[in-house]
């Protein structure tokens, strides 16, 4: 710390630094004589307001600014997704950029509050993103911002004011049995066949399909292992074991039989890897060819597994562990496809009119 002469008041100056963001500040004395300045100087302490400003604000920032601020934010975030190999760094730049389109480049995170957070959804509104896709952003915002306090970057427990829309419940649509007999009959390509009787009987999800091994393939056992391995994680990032059926079996059989050694269960000609959207690019196609339903996809090979296994056993906890939900409320939207057991019920009540 040190003195200086302001000619603009007439007074002396104490010069100091700001340990946190390492910049000059000043404080006036509010006196023109030396001596009363240097007695000033002596006793001075800097202002608590200039030293501790939140930690959370400063920490690791390379300036003071509100646009450095949420720059650095963003660049942790975003780090922090490529090292643990998520892959949602598109959503990271979806929801940065867009509060910086509805902000500007000075928002602070560390200020945010609920109004914005109300502003920022009519924003995406007006941008045309329907409830669906805006609530899928606000959950990745609620994820930064509780990842930005855990790491002392805020210091607001602002992610518990977001508040998602409240959207009707779509209805998943499975295959009925005509369906799958017609979708079978037309598939000309074996491997794409193959690949949509192994999601049927299974229930995998279609990245899940193109990263099995044969390694995964236990037939001693009769189980597929659903596991995270280096170039993929599983959705709850949790490895599961599915059962496989006798009908299964055999197919799995056959086709290992004709691998030649290959690595992963379903390839291209060369060998390699198929790409994640294969299945739902050649089903799409399919789609339209056989003027199916338009709400039909891929995935509904999935929703028809958790239907017929439903059906067949009405084990909401089983469905649970096959498919690998974390919470069995996400399992028990299928039991609504299970009107037979509904309908015994209905017709065992005694209703007197």
């Amino acid at each position: 710390m040190f003195l200086s002469f302001q000619k603009s008041t007439g007074t002396y100056w104490i010069r100091y630094k700001n340990e946190l963001t390492g910049k000059y500040n000043r404080w006036n004395t509010h006196t023109a004589d030396e001596e009363l300045a240097k007695t000033e100087l002596k006793t001075f302490t800097p202002p608590v307001k200039s030293l501790v400003t939140s930690k959370a604000v400063n920490l690791m920032m390379v300036d003071d600014s509100d646009a450095a601020f949420l720059k650095e934010c963003y660049n942790k975030i975003y780090d922090y997704y490529c090292t643990n190999n998520y892959k949602n760094k598109y959503n990271v730049n979806f929801v940065f950029d867009n509060l910086k389109k509805c902000f500007g480049n000075n928002l602070n995170l560390n200020k945010l509050s609920a109004l914005q957070i109300e502003q920022f959804k009519r924003f995406l509104l007006n941008s045309n993103f329907g409830e669906s896709t805006i609530n899928h952003h606000l959950r990745n915002l609620k994820a930064y911002l509780n990842k930005l306090k855990f790491w002392e970057l805020i210091t607001i427990d602002i992610a518990g004011k977001i508040k998602l829309f409240k959207n009707c419940e779509k209805e998943r649509l499975n295959f009925t049995d005509e369906e799958i007999k017609y979708i079978f009959e037309n598939i000309q390509n074996p491997l794409f066949l193959n690949i949509c009787k192994t999601a049927l009987l299974t229930g995998m999800r279609k990245a899940e399909l193109t990263h099995l091994q044969w390694s995964d393939v236990d037939f001693i056992n009769k189980q597929i292992k659903v596991i995270n391995k280096e170039n993929h994680k599983t959705k709850s990032r949790k490895n599961r074991y599915i059962p496989i059926k006798d009908n299964l079996n055999s197919l799995l059989i056959e086709m290992y039989k004709k691998d030649n050694f290959k690595n992963y269960v379903f390839t291209c000609k060369s060998g390699s890897k198929l790409n994640d959207d294969y299945a739902s690019t050649c089903f799409t196609r399919l789609r339209k060819q056989l003027n199916l339903n338009s709400d039909l996809c891929f995935h509904s090979f999935r929703h028809s597994f958790a239907v017929n296994y439903l059906k067949a056993t009405n084990n909401i906890y089983g469905l649970q562990i096959i498919l690998g939900h974390q919470s069995i409320q996400t399992s028990m939207i299928y039991l609504h496809s299970n009107t037979s057991e509904l309908l015994d019920g209905m017709n065992k009540m005694k209703v007197a009119f």
